[in-house]
């Protein structure tokens, strides 16, 4: 908790925000959660002046620019790392900590007295604070999250208001504060990876009347990224130095022995012939007074810490023994954590865990108190370090700022030797070997098949042991298909990458490393994801060619995805019938529709199903095309034997006939056979039957009947009617001429004699049937002679 408040906040903030020496901000630093991203201008919260005209919110951002030439013609340029102003006559800077400390550049500016220096923005009240503008520089570079975000979430924590506005030509956001606080204004912008805070005095914004001054000193600023510090401890050391082991503990292993040079009591003294500036409290213990190797100044906590680091070789320690410059050269506690969370450490709030070589910072309160105007100095202390104490004891050795004692080392605040405002919360960070890896984890998604449709994204997770230094960045890479490995990000902090989604690849797999502090590397890990670019395959199971006939036509299929696709999403169906164009039928169906069913009828000939399949990433199949045919043509049936049309009474005849379907048609299913006397009698002779033939003899002497034929298909379509008519002679005219005369008896004379079955034997000479031509039969013709038909 304290890590994130502290190494975020606290380091870039909290920093500016003090460096402000403005009561108003204190608190700026605590820990809020981020809110959401302002994507439009907020509206005001109650703010005086009805958001003064400058910063009112107009359909664009509002430009915060301004020239006027009587003024701005005696102002003197100021430049910084990545930031340049034009300040006007009398203004002048303020030390805070230029140069790019820990990668941050921050510059601040005072404006006169009005009354000494009548310029634009001059300070018109002597007794309110101080006006004034600060400026701060910060890459976003191996940040978890970029300053300006955390900045953002600080101030509007407190009731700021938000407004886009535009800054020196790049887009900006506005914060002011509730109605009624006498807070300094803030702009953030972020530039190039480069976030600026832009703070400036209440006087300026709060007041209508200097509006037009505060639009002239802001529209003088310039910006140039490619100019601003190096990122926060680029130069750090990639480890902490390798300092002899000791079984001390504390700070990675420095010998405290060598490093206390001494424990003295000197009473209730001033100084003493070691140089020790030390007071002895009210009881008359004097505190210890600790000397780093080689350095003959005393120190106090902080001085302390930061010498200790120097002589074990930390590049970043400022100890010197440069007495002119004694002011300067030891790194202050808030400089001091900055530097020392970039080092593998562990951090703890258990008082009874404490060892010597123990940090100690403060959570809460101000890093650095800087009392209202006229209000003396009270005792505050901002971090110390734990040292031996005694055989059995340990203190902590802190910096004190006081009236008197700023240099006094006194101990164990915990009990009351400090009091910064509220209930102080302390921060204990140890420094520490680790020779374990972390361990790491993917997280999201899980390994197999992407969501369709959207940009993957990759997430990890590690974590290193509860004493560890803790994780330091992560490595990502990837490989595409099998392909070689390639980087995706490389000591990084970043816990998530997204890449777009498309249809080039089948797999990627990730390989992600993690290192602590110490630069231990994990083993690596892995993650699959697959992608699904073939398409499914779709089939028809209805058989193509002729259908049912009598029956609804159900035309059925179905389809399949490979085994690790991403199955079935829908199908679609189209129809051609006899030819003509594509109709839908179903687009995007439901996958568990397989089947189209519609009613037979005669209007068509042919219908071509085509079908295709997509599956849940929308990859569709080939097409797969069926053709059904219907038999709507008639079947043809015809006689194959003509006999005359006049024919014997008595004569045994026989027709036959054949009938053939239309080409693809469904087959002959019958015959049907009918017979029409002349007298209008009809006898249906054969129904629907494949008999081909029908034998008779004729027993009605003179009768004209007529035979019709049909052929009968599987559709049940029935063909044209072929015809036969036959007239049957009389009843003793055995040549077939229609009369019975002389010719029929010698006819019957020649054949007299012969029985049935015997060579020559003509049943039309039999006239009485009995199987034999005798007197009967020629006695038949004789009376009958003359008798004729009609």
């Amino acid at each position: 908790m304290y890590r994130v408040r502290w190494s975020r906040v606290a380091r870039r903030l909290g920093l500016l925000v003090l460096l402000l020496g403005l009561a108003p901000l204190v608190g700026l630093s605590s820990a809020a959660p981020l809110p959401p991203e302002l994507s439009a201008a907020q509206p005001a919260v109650d703010l005086p002046h009805q958001l003064f005209l400058p910063f009112v919110a107009q359909p664009a951002p509002r430009e915060l620019t301004a020239s006027d030439p009587a003024l701005t013609a005696s102002w003197q340029p100021y430049s910084g790392e990545g930031v340049a102003v034009r300040l006007p006559a009398g203004w002048h800077s303020i030390p805070a900590g230029q140069g790019g400390i820990f990668g941050v550049y921050t510059a601040r500016f005072a404006a006169p007295l009005c009354a000494s220096a009548p310029v634009a923005g001059c300070q018109r009240d002597p007794a309110q604070p101080s006006t004034d503008l600060l400026i701060s520089v910060e890459r976003n570079a191996s940040q978890a999250t970029p300053p300006g975000d955390e900045s953002v979430a600080a101030v509007l924590a407190q009731g700021y208001a938000a407004l886009p506005v535009t800054l020196g030509g790049h887009a900006a956001r506005l914060f002011l504060p509730p109605s009624g606080a006498q807070s300094n204004a803030l702009i953030v912008a972020e530039i190039d990876a480069v976030t600026y805070h832009v703070w400036f005095a209440p006087d300026l914004w709060a007041s209508e009347a200097r509006q037009h001054e505060l639009a002239l000193l802001l529209g003088t600023l310039a910006f140039n990224p490619q100019q601003a510090p190096a990122p926060f401890n680029a130069n750090a050391p990639a480890a902490v130095p390798s300092w002899p082991l000791t079984d001390v503990g504390g700070l990675v292993d420095i010998d405290l022995s060598a490093v206390v040079s001494y424990a003295v009591d000197y009473g209730t003294k001033f100084d003493n012939s070691n140089g020790c500036y030390i007071y002895g409290d009210s009881n008359a213990n004097n505190p210890l007074c600790y000397m780093a190797p080689g350095i003959t100044l005393p120190v106090d906590g902080s001085e302390f810490v930061d010498c200790a680091l120097k002589a074990g070789g930390l590049a970043q320690a400022r100890c010197t023994e440069d007495a002119s410059v004694y002011s300067k050269t030891f790194v202050r506690m808030r400089e001091l954590y900055a530097m020392v969370v970039s080092l593998p450490h562990t951090e703890f709030t258990e008082r009874d865990q404490l060892r010597p070589g123990d940090l100690v910072f403060f959570a809460n309160g101000p890093i650095e108190y800087v009392p209202p105007p006229g209000v003396a100095y009270a005792s505050v202390c901002w971090g110390g370090v734990v040292v031996p104490y005694g055989s059995n004891d340990v203190r902590l050795a802190v910096h004190s700022s006081g009236t008197d004692d700023a240099n006094q080392i006194t101990f164990d605040p915990l009990s009351g030797k400090c009091d910064p405002p509220g209930t102080p919360t302390y921060i204990f960070i140890r420094l520490s070997t680790d020779e374990t890896p972390p361990s790491i984890q993917f997280t999201d998604p899980p390994p197999g098949l992407i969501a369709p449709f959207q940009d993957p994204t990759v997430r990890w997770f590690g974590s290193d042991e509860p004493d560890g230094s803790g994780l330091k960045s992560y490595t990502l890479r990837r490989r595409i298909d099998g392909g070689p490995l390639t980087t995706v990000y490389v000591d990084t902090q970043r816990s998530s990458f997204t890449f777009t989604y498309d249809k080039s690849w089948r797999t990627q797999t990730f390989e992600l490393t993690a290192k602590d502090n110490f630069d231990n590397a994990s083993a690596p890990v892995t993650l699959t994801l697959r992608n699904d670019i073939d398409p499914p395959t779709a089939t028809f199971t209805t058989p193509a060619g002729l259908v049912t006939p009598h029956q609804p036509v159900t035309v059925a299929w179905l389809a399949q995805d490979e085994s690790d696709g991403s199955g079935l999403k829908s199908y679609t169906l189209r129809r051609r019938i006899d030819g003509g164009p594509l109709s839908d039928l179903y687009v995007d169906v439901d996958p568990s529709v397989t089947s189209y069913t519609f009613n037979l009828d005669q209007s068509w000939r042919t219908q071509t199903f085509e079908l295709t399949a997509k599956d849940n990433f929308d990859n569709v199949s080939d097409t797969v095309s069926i053709t059904l045919r219907n038999d709507i043509d008639p079947p043809t049936a015809w006689f194959t034997n003509l006999p005359p049309a006049l024919i014997a009474y008595g004569q045994p005849l026989t027709l036959t006939w054949d009938g053939v379907d239309n080409p693809g048609g469904s087959g002959i299913q019958g015959f049907t056979l009918n017979r029409l006397l002349d007298d209008g009698t009809l006898s249906n002779l054969q129904t629907n039957d494949l008999n081909k033939q029908y034998s008779f003899t004729p027993d009605q002497a003179c009768q004209v009947q007529t035979y019709t034929l049909t052929a009968i298909d599987n559709f049940d379509l029935v063909s044209a009617p072929a015809t036969l008519t036959v007239t049957v002679s009389l009843l003793g005219d055995v040549d077939v001429n229609k009369t019975i005369d002389a010719a029929d008896s010698a006819l019957v004379e020649q054949a007299w004699g012969l029985r049935s079955g015997q060579p020559g034997f003509d049943p039309r000479y039999d006239i009485n049937a009995d199987a034999v031509i005798d007197a009967a039969d020629w006695m038949f013709v004789y009376r009958h002679q003359g008798d004729s038909c009609p």
